[in-house]
């Protein structure tokens, strides 16, 4: 039985990457695409009824006013706080940042 674990690295982009960091990325770019019963390979009509789902759902969330959660990068951070992403995850840095943008001292002191 084949066992298949999650493994999480970080990158400090304060610092250039290792000759074993970029073997690894090398590596994981020539690795292929495995394939199960769990995710099976899609033709392109099938991925594009997977998109259209999406689009459906945020549109629907944009009617709703739900927010619809967007990737925000290039995003420049100072060692530090790449720092407490390590300790935390980007969960609680994202939160922490929705916190500061809804206050605006936090703002002010930013600017």
């Amino acid at each position: 039985m084949l066992t298949l674990a999650i493994v999480r690295k970080f990158i400090r982009f304060d610092q250039p990457l290792t000759q074993e960091q970029l073997k690894e990325l090398e590596e994981m770019d020539k690795a292929p695409i495995v394939y199960d019963e769990d995710c099976p390979p899609l033709t392109d009509e099938e991925l594009e009824k997977v998109a259209a789902i999406v689009r459906k759902r945020n549109a629907a969330r944009a009617k709703a006013n739900e927010p619809v959660l967007e990737p925000l990068a290039p995003l420049y951070v100072l060692p530090d706080t790449m720092r407490t992403a390590e300790k935390y995850g980007t969960r609680v840095m994202a939160r922490l940042l929705d916190l500061a943008v809804q206050d605006e001292t936090m703002i002010q002191k930013c600017l």
